[in-house]
């Protein structure tokens, strides 16, 4: 849907610097209500996870926490995808999905030792590096 939101960059009219700011600003706009977000998520896990997913699933409490502390990171690559839309750069981000793949991939297998919650911190946090 965001994609939706950016203009075509071949539209006639439209500048780069145009483009980078209003960028720079959706950027900051994600950003300012991910940030919140993410906070009262981890800080509510346990009662989301039972209210959401029911008592049984209280072992998904911490790797809910983990990857939820890690949602700012990834919403904000939202702009990227936006951007490569809308400079047709479709090829860049085909690419960076694909190395992002293989990143959650291998973080989740090395992580997969240490039960759920090592693959949500390695999986999580390599696929955040690699982004």
């Amino acid at each position: 849907m965001t994609d939706r939101l950016i203009y075509n960059s071949d539209s006639p009219g439209v500048n780069s610097d145009r483009l980078i700011e209003d960028a720079d600003i959706s950027t900051f706009l994600l950003g300012l209500v991910s940030a919140p977000l993410g906070a009262i998520l981890v800080v509510l896990a346990p009662e989301f996870v039972v209210v959401i997913l029911w008592p049984k699933w209280t072992a998904a409490i911490l790797p809910f926490r983990i990857l939820t502390a890690g949602i700012m990171l990834r919403n904000v690559y939202l702009m990227a995808y936006c951007l490569d839309g809308a400079l047709g750069e479709l090829r860049r981000r085909s690419v960076r999905d694909g190395i992002y793949a293989l990143a959650v991939l291998i973080g989740s297998l090395i992580g997969a030792r240490f039960g759920l919650v090592g693959v949500a911190k390695k999986g999580g946090g390599i696929a955040n590096g690699v982004k």
